[in-house]
């Protein structure tokens, strides 16, 4: 998560990241800027809760296999075996389940520094988010903020 904004003279929102952000919650959108594209990704914005989550990027990838990709890497770095539990600890990973339908994925895992990280995904939308616990959050927190703010839909 170590991406600024990207420089370029088009008008925040175009039109990728403007329907990325129909899928990021309503109480933070406001907060969201234009992120540096990684590969595979056709639009990126960070956003700043103002609980929970020092910031928070949605990335939209060109179909589900790419962002499936982006995120067993993201995990596989973080050292967490696949399909590990649903409890809110962390390390751990697991289905995504919303309305009782399995929509993607959900990891909690640890940098190296020993920060905290979420990731989940939507596999129908390709749509990969990752979060950072914000300063003097509890692990216990940052799952009660990601409960009701994180979920993609």
């Amino acid at each position: 998560m170590d991406r600024s904004e990207q420089e370029t003279v088009e008008e925040f929102p175009n039109a990728g990241e403007a329907m990325l952000l129909t899928h990021v919650p309503a109480p933070f959108r406001s907060t969201c800027i234009r992120a540096e594209l990684r590969p595979t990704e056709t639009a990126s914005v960070q956003c700043f809760p103002p609980r929970g989550a020092s910031s928070v990027f949605y990335n939209q990838y060109r179909n589900a296999a790419a962002s499936a990709a982006v995120y067993k890497n993201l995990i596989e770095g973080g050292g967490v075996t696949r399909g590990t539990g649903e409890t809110n600890g962390c390390p751990f990973e697991n289905t995504l389940t919303i309305d009782g339908q399995e929509s993607g994925r959900v990891a909690c895992y640890f940098l190296d520094s020993g920060e905290e990280r979420l990731a989940w995904t939507n596999r129908a939308l390709s749509i990969l988010a990752e979060g950072s616990i914000a300063d003097g959050t509890s692990l216990d927190q940052f799952w009660n903020w990601w409960t009701t703010a994180g979920p993609i839909t």
